[in-house]
């Protein structure tokens, strides 16, 4: 989705927690949660006071998609799907 693209590429995000169910982001590591206009604003307004901050979403939701999304985590589930395939077959 959104959220992860923008994570995908560096960006420290903000979003509303129906935007992040069902992901393996958590708020206030990996983005910043605004479920109300004012919230959302203040959640963006934080990033762009507190540099560390900034640097900190970003870091963790970029490692996080890595970890949950990049090239190894492709390969484990093909691998996952070929076993059960292969089992599966064997029956």
């Amino acid at each position: 989705g959104k959220v992860t693209q923008a994570l995908a590429v560096g960006l420290p995000t903000v979003g509303t927690s129906v935007a992040i169910e069902g992901a393996p982001f958590e708020a206030e590591v990996h983005v910043l949660v605004g479920d109300t206009a004012g919230a959302f604003a203040a959640q963006v307004e934080r990033l762009l006071d507190d540099d560390d901050l900034w640097q900190k979403v970003s870091s963790a939701g970029l490692d996080t998609v890595r970890e949950h999304f990049g090239p190894h985590a492709a390969v484990a589930t093909l691998a996952d799907i070929l076993e059960l395939e292969r089992w599966s077959q064997a029956r």
